[in-house]
């Protein structure tokens, strides 16, 4: 699925060229954001044949973020601020309209492509490029993370599109492009470009709080119960145990009493037995004794 373009480069019109190649510039971007075609556009040089594979992702925010601060999900939605020069808020045009604020306070003018905020703001003219872009290399420092723009994070909820490039040279002879071009054309200022998207399904990726109320709850009650070694599960078991083994304890104790009483009498018989027999012995002895003394 895609379709083709073949663009002409016209070499013979370049004039004042931003770069040092000849060809094109492509950025593929949402509809709700203007394009920075200078900053993260896509080289299609002449004499070669570029295929753009484009594959889109959409990031979604869920509700129980939006009550975090805006320093923690890092993200803002479409209502929460307003832009002056667009309806939709995006981080691009967040940082576009901040760049056009910060060149017209301190130039005077602004560049051709940046939004006006009234009929009577200046356009940046060749005495003021200096000015333009210095404001410019400030503004873009990503190094400099107290820069003047940093404050404009991302959309809570945005669409991308990633793209796959890949080239190949024209041949100097193409039946396709003979079919639609007319005769006499130059193939060292012709790009062909096809831009396709092969598949079916896109990537959604979906944001949401790692720990809500009743997840911080359920966590810390968890937690709570490792370092205390209890929990409401752990005295239902002790109430249930105990009611099991209560009866079992006073039944064995009663018993144990029985069996002592019971075992009484007969200790003392035999201790009183043993007494006697004890006593016949010594009388015995005695009389072995005494007899034989008197002989």
């Amino acid at each position: 699925m895609g379709f083709t373009v073949v663009l002409n480069a016209s070499l013979n019109e370049y004039f004042c060229s931003s770069s040092r190649n000849a060809g094109f510039k492509i950025l593929v971007h949402g509809s709700s954001e203007v394009p920075r075609i200078a900053d993260s556009a896509t080289l299609v040089p002449t004499k070669y044949e570029t295929r753009i594979q484009i594959n889109p992702s959409y990031r979604d925010t869920a509700k129980n973020v939006r009550s975090l601060p805006i320093k923690d999900r890092k993200c803002l939605y479409n209502s929460e601020l307003t832009l002056k020069s667009f309806r939709i808020y995006t981080s691009g045009n967040c940082r576009m309209e901040c760049t056009a604020d910060i060149m017209e306070r301190e130039c005077g003018c602004i560049q051709i492509y940046l939004p006006r905020r009234s009929n009577d703001t200046l356009i940046c003219g060749l005495s003021d490029i200096r000015c333009a872009n210095q404001v410019e290399r400030e503004v873009n420092n990503l190094l400099n993370p107290n820069g003047k723009c940093n404050s404009c994070p991302c959309s809570c909820d945005y669409i991308e599109y990633k793209v796959t490039v890949t080239r190949s040279r024209l041949l100097a002879k193409d039946p396709q492009l003979d079919a639609i071009l007319q005769s006499g054309y130059d193939v060292n200022e012709l790009a062909v470009v096809h831009f396709y998207h092969n598949q079916r399904r896109i990537r959604v990726t979906r944001m949401e709080a790692y720990l809500g109320f009743l997840n911080f709850f359920s966590n810390s009650g968890g937690i709570y119960s490792l370092f205390l070694g209890f929990s409401f599960l752990s005295l239902i078991e002790l109430c249930y145990f105990t009611v099991l083994f209560l009866p079992k304890a006073i039944k064995y104790i009663r018993t144990k009493a029985q069996r002592t009483v019971k075992a009484a009498p007969k200790c003392a018989s035999i201790y009183s037995m043993n007494r006697e027999e004890s006593i016949i012995r010594r009388k015995i002895g005695a009389y072995f004794i005494s007899n034989a003394d008197a002989e």
